[in-house]
Formats: structure tokens, C-alpha cells, sequence
């Protein structure tokens, strides 16, 4: 209703005309879904190139069977997270792994100090610090 009373319309020099031009109706929306067209081809081609590295990588190691172990007890957690153990809380895969890392480090350092403790029995004696009770002699520590 308040278009059809406007009748004012600016008059354009051609520089003015050239920066308004709008080859879009919306030109946000259109450079909105270019930039996910973008995205898309971006995700599509590193999709692409981490397929072919996989199948480039031909190299199997020959671990240990205590190595074995602890491949097949990691996938058993992997697989247990992703069928969600029927419904129960579990931790992340990531935050076993954390975790476990974490024991690990605390059980360490607790041999560490049972070992020092046992073995390195040496304990310096330290003196006191002298007690400056007389003001004169304890002047610089004022400053």
C-alpha cells in the first residue's frame, strides 16, 4: 500500500547504475549455495583422495601376540560403542582410551615413588633459616 504512494525514483548516472546492477534477485542467497556447492565438492574430492591413500596402503606389520591382544580387546571396545551396549551408558571409545592412558601414568608414578622410597633412602638435612629478630641486622629486608 505505501509502495503506491511513493513515486519517487532516483535518477542513476552510469556508475551508479553498474554498482546496483544485481545479476540475482537475492545475490546473498545465491553466493550462500555456492559456498555449500563449494563445501560439498571440497568434502566429495578429500573423500575421494583418503579412499585411494587406504588402497595404496598395502603395508601389515607383524606385531607381537601381546600387541594382538590389545588390538583385538580395542576393537572389542570400538564395537561395543557403536551397537551402544543395548541402551547402557558407556564411555566414548576415546574416553576409555583417555583413561586408561591416565591409570596408567598414576600407576607409573606410584612405582616411581615406592621405588625411590625403597632404594634412594638419602635425606639431606636442611638448616633453618637464621631468625633476624634484631632490627638493625634485618633492615634490608624491609625495603
Amino acid at each position: 500500500e505505501k509502495s503506491k504512494n511513493l513515486t519517487f525514483t532516483p535518477k542513476l548516472n552510469e556508475k551508479s547504475r553498474y554498482l546496483s546492477y544485481r545479476p540475482f534477485p537475492e545475490p546473498e542467497k545465491h553466493l550462500i549455495r555456492r559456498k555449500e556447492e563449494f563445501l560439498q565438492r571440497m568434502a566429495k574430492k578429500k573423500e575421494q583422495k583418503d579412499e585411494q591413500e587406504r588402497m595404496c596402503c598395502t603395508f601389515r606389520p607383524k606385531i607381537s601376540e601381546n600387541s594382538q591382544m590389545l588390538a583385538r580387546s580395542s576393537s572389542k571396545r570400538a564395537r561395543s560403542e557403536e551397537k551402544g551396549n543395548l541402551g547402557k551408558v558407556t564411555e566414548s571409545f576415546f574416553d576409555a582410551l583417555w583413561k586408561e592412558g591416565h591409570d596408567l601414568k598414576k600407576k607409573k608414578g606410584k612405582m616411581t615413588e615406592d621405588h625411590l622410597k625403597k632404594y634412594c633412602s638419602f635425606r639431606p638435612q636442611l638448616s633453618k633459616l637464621p631468625n633476624f629478630k634484631n632490627p638493625k641486622k634485618a633492615s634490608y629486608l624491609e625495603m
